[in-house]
């Protein structure tokens, strides 16, 4: 054995000692635990569920209004009480002042024209808010110990756990092993969920069950919300459960259906799609005049780029054209075209090799930046 030659586990065990080191040392001498993630408190979005209280989108203000009691005419629109979208009908004795936490009375803003919380307490109390979502954004740690920042445990364990499964990966520069293994199917895994997750939150709740029943989602998913309920989607609705009628042992042909309509539909959208950009677009770029002038000025730069780039295509062409037979002039034209396909592949494989290495230095810059606090 030829000591003077590290090997590849003692070069692993040096790395993994000067790791721990540098961990303890920012640990117990700096103060900072690497990879530590805080939090700030923005504010909150009070939800109200209660009969009489709307959000008004062009006030951007939760509205308390009274049904008109019977044999009292409609209130007059000069009252400063009345708001927006309700003055025959329903007039608005209060509106909710987010900060104060309270119901007040509503004001004209002279610039803008829409009504603003005043500091005059409602004469009438309304219902205090169902629920209350907390408004939250990502601290550095440069401002921990300011007010309303925290330190958060769920992202700092989320990070320990990125930068662990990335030394897993990195592992399989050395060999394939277990830690390697483990992560590739937490990937996988975790991915296909996510996207699972993704696709329920972004897709169906919002664009069918919002469609269907805006009220619920409104009440407790996206407070937001304010759509009218549309029949039209519950046709999408049959043919998602004719979908899942694929797991079934019995009536998987009834699954067809929904899929057909799912291929035809996409196959049409994505043809126009291809028409435009692949073909029409490049088409389009192809046709370039051999001659640029500008400002009536011959352009020479312009001219032979142009010129290169027509030749360069019709030379591809006429590999492709095997109606005559590539001799002659037509056989140079094929060899050059051969040539022009050559470096456009190198220069996509170039760009790819490009993109794994922005990669590359991505993860390691999560490393030794967001992890270790070496850099930045």
């Amino acid at each position: 054995m030829n000591r003077g030659k590290l090997t590849p586990s003692l070069v692993g065990g040096l790395l993994l000692v000067m790791l721990g080191s540098w961990i303890l040392y920012s640990t117990l001498v700096r103060q900072r635990v690497p990879g530590a993630q805080y939090r700030q408190q923005r504010g909150t979005i009070d939800v109200f569920d209660a009969q009489g209280v709307f959000w008004s989108e062009a006030d951007q203000l939760w509205m308390l209004a009274v049904e008109p009691q019977a044999g009292v005419g409609a209130a007059d629109e000069s009252d400063p009480r009345i708001g927006a979208g309700a003055e025959a009908e329903a007039p608005i004795v209060a509106v909710w002042h987010a900060e104060r936490r309270q119901w007040v009375v509503p004001q004209r803003d002279p610039e803008t024209g829409v009504w603003i919380p005043s500091e005059e307490p409602a004469s009438r109390e309304g219902p205090r808010p169902a629920r209350v979502w907390q408004l939250q954004r990502g601290a550095s740690a440069a401002q921990a110990g300011e007010p309303n920042v925290q330190f958060c445990w769920s992202q700092t364990i989320g990070l320990w756990i990125a930068a662990l499964l990335t030394l897993c990966v990195f592992s399989f520069l050395y060999r394939d092993n277990l830690f390697y293994k483990l992560a590739e199917s937490l990937v996988v895994g975790v991915s296909a969920a996510y996207l699972m997750a993704v696709g329920f939150w972004t897709m169906i709740v919002p664009n069918l069950i919002g469609k269907l029943w805006p009220g619920f989602v409104a009440r407790h998913v996206i407070p937001e919300h304010r759509e009218p309920p549309q029949a039209i989607y519950y046709v999408v609705l049959i043919l998602s459960l004719m979908l899942l009628w694929r797991l079934s042992p019995r009536g998987g042909w009834i699954a067809r259906w929904p899929l057909a309509f799912v291929i035809g539909i996409t196959a049409g959208f994505r043809l126009i799609a291809h028409l435009e950009a692949d073909f029409a677009i490049q088409i389009q770029a192809t046709i370039l005049p051999l001659i640029v002038r500008e400002n009536g000025t011959f352009h020479l730069g312009f001219s032979l780029r142009n010129a290169a780039i027509v030749f360069s295509v019709f030379a591809c062409l006429t590999y492709f054209f095997f109606s005559i037979e590539h001799t002659g002039v037509v056989g140079r034209m094929a060899r050059l075209g051969i040539w022009v396909l050559m470096i456009t592949f190198g220069a996509g494989f170039a760009y790819t090799v490009m993109g794994r290495i922005t990669l590359l230095t991505q993860r390691l810059e999560f490393l030794l930046g967001d992890w270790l606090r070496l850099i930045g």
